[in-house]
C-alpha cells in the first residue's frame, strides 16, 4: 500500500498494517473529498474483498498515514484455516539497509487473539 502516486497496493486477505510517510509538504486538515475517501483504511473486510490504498491528495501529501485491515472469515470457517494474501502491486518505503525502511513499511500480524500462536510481538517489517 503506498500513498505515493501512482503506486497502489491491492490485496485480498488477517490483520494488515501499513505505515507510510509521504514526501514533505505543509500539513493540512483532512476535510471534504479526502474525508470521504477515508473508508479505504482502518476497517474489517470480508476475506474475498479487494482492498486498495487511498489516493494521495493535497490534504494527505507529506503527512504520515497508518492504514490497517482486519480480514473476517465467513461463518463456519475452521479456526486453523489458512488465509492467503495476494498483492497485485506493492511499493512501500525504500529499504536503506537490512534494518531500516525509509518512507514507510508494512506489517502482517498473524494469529488468533485467543491463543499464544501469533507473531504479534514481533511481526517484522516489509518495504521496498
Amino acid at each position: 500500500m503506498s500513498w505515493l502516486s501512482p503506486n497502489v497496493v491491492v490485496c485480498s486477505l488477517l490483520l494488515l498494517l501499513c505505515v507510510f510517510v509521504t514526501p514533505n509538504r505543509a500539513a493540512a486538515k483532512v476535510t471534504g473529498e479526502a474525508a470521504k475517501r477515508s473508508d479505504h483504511c482502518n476497517k474489517t473486510v470480508d476475506i474475498y474483498e479487494d482492498v486498495t490504498s487511498p489516493e494521495v491528495t493535497p490534504e494527505t501529501f507529506g503527512r504520515p498515514m497508518t492504514c490497517w485491515y482486519r480480514f473476517r472469515s465467513f461463518r463456519g470457517t475452521p479456526r486453523d484455516w489458512i488465509l492467503r494474501i495476494r498483492f497485485k502491486k506493492f511499493k512501500v518505503g525504500t529499504l536503506v539497509n537490512a534494518t531500516t525502511c525509509l518512507g514507510g513499511y508494512m506489517q502482517i500480524v498473524d494469529g488468533n487473539t485467543k491463543t499464544e500462536l501469533s507473531n504479534r510481538k514481533d511481526p517484522g517489517l516489509f518495504c521496498g
